[in-house]
């Protein structure tokens, strides 16, 4: 369950924490602390390797944000571990896959070629045309590399396809702050 729901950094700290705390306690059934430390051990080995991806991911959107602020494209990271180190002290307790940014409209393409020109494809194939509905939609790209496996999703806002209404890039932009990451710097 936690696995399948992206909770095991979370209920492992928990977990532990629970444990350490009854730690004194010994009315526990000798059963009852083999189940518990069974779920501990699956829970860690599942938090170490989110670990080791989400300090993997962080590297990555430092060094991305630092491309898009050199090429003066307005972009902030968007949920991933960003959000987890700014939401619980530690990047390692969100579970992520890839990338988020939200990207100002007016910069969307310059970002995409800037990936592109970095060794990134987009994972749309499409014409010219085909591509101004598509960011006329207010839809943004997948970027992979094949290089590294990383996938960074660009888009114009952050509003889920299925609402009727999009975030405004301009406000969206005035509403973020830089903030430390990592050794380096995020919007």
């Amino acid at each position: 369950i936690c696995r399948r729901n992206g909770v095991g950094s979370l209920a492992f700290r928990g977990l532990e924490w629970m444990t350490a705390a009854r730690e004194e306690d010994r009315s526990q059934r000798s059963e009852v602390r083999s189940v518990i430390a069974d779920m501990l051990a699956g829970l860690r080995e599942m938090h170490y390797a989110n670990a080791a991806r989400s300090a993997w991911l962080g590297d990555h959107a430092v060094r991305i944000a630092g491309w898009f602020g050199e090429a003066g494209i307005r972009a902030a990271t968007f949920k991933g571990p960003v959000l987890a180190g700014q939401l619980y002290g530690d990047d390692a307790m969100r579970q992520a896959t890839d990338l988020d940014f939200i990207v100002h409209a007016d910069d969307l393409v310059r970002a995409r070629d800037l990936l592109a020109g970095r060794g990134f494809r987009s994972q749309q194939s499409m014409t010219d045309f085909e591509d101004g509905i598509w960011r006329g939609a207010g839809w943004g790209y997948d970027m992979s590399s094949p290089d590294t496996g990383l996938t960074v999703d660009i888009a114009a806002g952050a509003s889920p396809d299925y609402l009727p209404f999009r975030l405004d890039s301009d406000a969206v932009w005035r509403e973020t702050r830089v903030t430390g990451f990592r050794g380096g710097e995020v919007r």
